[in-house]
């Protein structure tokens, strides 16, 4: 009896680790999802509001609008978690009069701003691929239309 109970813990616990697993494939591909939608909106708004006849003055407004939203979400996102310097540290790195419970205390603090603040990652890289396909677009695209 006493082995059945002990088979039914392992497989419990079993079925736990592989449904943390799961749960961490869906989360990381409802994130990925969630940017290529982004992504997507982002140039497209970009591209309306900038491309056409806005003219000149208009796509400069629209350029420089998208370009401080991405300066601000970058520098806010860094800017809270502190440089990401309170994560990822070992027990040397902390000043030598610090009890392990202050340590772990400035090692999870670091961790959970990083965890609050992963939403600013989904405007952050949409807006930086909304750049850099841009920059594609300008620079690029271009040349090989010239060439035809």
């Amino acid at each position: 009896m006493k082995k059945d109970s002990k088979k039914q813990n392992k497989v419990t616990e079993q079925n736990g680790e592989d449904k943390e697993k799961v749960r961490a494939a869906n989360a990381t591909l409802t994130n990925l999802l969630l940017v290529i939608v982004n992504t997507v909106l982002f140039y497209t708004v970009y591209r309306l509001l900038a491309g056409g006849e806005a003219g000149y003055l208009a796509s400069q407004i629209v350029l420089w609008t998208y370009f401080a939203l991405l300066i601000i979400f970058f520098v806010s996102y860094i800017v809270y978690n502190k440089g990401f310097t309170m994560v990822n540290r070992d027990a040397n790195s902390f000043p030598d009069g610090w009890s392990y419970e202050q340590m772990c205390a400035v090692t999870s603090e670091g961790e959970r701003r990083k965890k609050k603040s992963k939403w600013m990652l989904l405007i952050i890289i949409p807006l930086m691929f909304t750049f850099m396909f841009d920059m594609v677009d300008l620079f690029i695209l271009d040349r090989f239309r010239d060439l035809f």
